[in-house]
């Protein structure tokens, strides 16, 4: 009787020690894998069904982690590149606003040539202006701070209140307007707002960069589910 006793301890030795073994090499592949960022999983070979179990959870939970790391290795890449452009975009104006200040001081240029550089001074300062805008709203967007009030909205009209706030702007530098939004209102769902914006920040980008065309082009057309605006020039690259 003492020797099958002996026996049944022996193997219960054997099962906790294979079982620490086990779990010693489980958790040191698992820390390699978190170190290494590696793609490799555990196996679970020989393995009761419980440990079997386990083992496939951390091998879901390490999937997850891979796709979370690779999404914010991304959005880190993402967001160096978009500090370089933001950077580039705003010390392009700002050296020609700062290179304009610096001309206007020289006190030999005659009154007509400072006039018209205060008028490109102001230009520029306002298009910087406006790109500072762009990136807050750019900014809001990301953080997804910002409110947003889906409504039925007259297209039509959001295009004819931009064409006559940039009019001064098309008549200063001769650009032809050719207008095609038809005659009946057009309705599409959104948010007024921001749809007035995106078309003013079109047109206004088609008059500082595409203004050489002289030409300004606003094409609005109604399908049978959907509303296709066009806003197009004659600029470089046309």
């Amino acid at each position: 009787m003492t020797w099958i006793l002996l026996i049944i301890i022996a193997i219960l030795i054997l099962l906790l020690f294979d079982h620490k073994r086990k779990t010693k090499l489980i958790t040191k592949k698992l820390r390699d894998i978190l170190y290494e960022n590696s793609r490799e999983r555990i196996k679970f070979n020989n393995l009761n069904r419980e440990n079997k179990d386990l083992i496939k959870n951390i091998n879901i939970l390490l999937d997850r982690y891979q796709l979370i790391s690779v999404d914010n290795k991304n959005y880190k890449e993402q967001h160096r590149k978009m500090i370089s452009n933001i950077s580039h975009d705003i010390r392009t104006p700002l050296t020609a606003l700062m290179g304009y200040i610096e001309l206007v001081k020289d006190d030999s240029i005659s009154k007509e040539k400072r006039e018209e550089y205060f008028d490109i001074i102001d230009e520029r300062g306002n298009a910087l202006r406006d790109l500072m805008e762009e990136f807050f709203q750019m900014a809001k967007i990301e953080s997804k701070d910002m409110d947003i009030n889906i409504e039925g909205v007259n297209i039509s009209e959001v295009i004819r209140q931009n064409i006559l706030t940039f009019m001064n702007d098309i008549n200063k530098k001769e650009i032809i307007p050719k207008i095609n939004i038809g005659e009946e209102e057009v309705f599409v769902l959104g948010d007024k707002k921001w749809i007035h914006r995106a078309i003013e920040n079109v047109i206004s980008n088609s008059l500082r960069y595409g203004y050489e065309g002289k030409v300004l082009g606003i094409d609005l057309e109604e399908g049978k589910n959907s509303v296709k605006l066009t806003i197009w020039d004659k600029g470089r690259g046309y």
